[in-house]
């Protein structure tokens, strides 16, 4: 666990303010009790932006001059309906002895070199798992590299770390690739008038 979120007490009722100033509302809530807190908005966006809030993350709380640190996953997001601009986020503090339920992402490889024999059709993009808080992966792979023409990637497929369960069914299609697209419509068109032409002005000669 390295990824890390600086945190501020703040006063319930004052989100606004918060996000005018920078900031991004939060709460903390656990074991340990229930905090209005103040996060980085910059800091959180760019952790986002990077797929590194599904697992586990350090809250360094600021309180009274002295630092707690908490263990925490990502429980909620709100987002702007409209502009889609993150509002506010809800924060769990986890015992790390207990097995936690999240959702990770899946990353594909060689998608360049297998969108080079046809179209990579994504199905499924994240998978719900089960593990100790230490072992939670930042995402769960799968190798499409050398994936035939017209073949699924399914979750039995997947490569999952020793320690994590999975709750979707081995037989979900992940991602397909379908063939390459065929012939414009309009070069169709055009050779077909172009075939049709000359029956046309062999008639003519005769």
């Amino acid at each position: 666990m390295d990824v890390a979120l600086r945190a501020k007490l703040r006063e319930p009722g004052r989100a606004r303010k918060v996000r005018r100033e920078g900031g991004l509302p939060a709460v903390l809530y656990g074991p340990s009790g229930n905090f209005p807190i103040r996060l980085d908005a910059r800091e959180f966006n760019r952790l986002l932006a990077n797929g590194q809030v599904h697992g586990l993350l350090r809250v360094e709380l600021e309180d009274n001059g002295t630092n707690r640190q908490f263990s925490v996953m990502v429980k909620e997001m709100q987002w702007h309906p409209h502009r889609g601009e993150l509002l506010h986020v809800d924060l769990m503090e986890i015992r790390e002895d207990k097995p936690v339920r999240t959702v990770v992402p899946i990353v594909l490889r060689g998608e360049e070199e297998a969108s080079k024999r046809g179209i990579v059709q994504h199905q499924l993009n994240e998978l719900e798992i089960e593990c100790l808080p230490r072992n939670i992966p930042t995402a769960i792979e799968g190798d499409i590299t050398q994936l035939p023409v017209g073949e699924e990637l399914r979750v039995r497929d997947l490569e999952i770390p020793e320690g994590v369960r999975i709750f979707e069914d081995p037989e979900q299609i992940v991602a397909v690739l379908l063939p390459p697209k065929d012939l414009a419509p309009e070069e169709e068109a055009g050779g077909s008038a172009e075939t049709e032409q000359a029956p046309a002005g062999g008639t003519g000669a005769s």
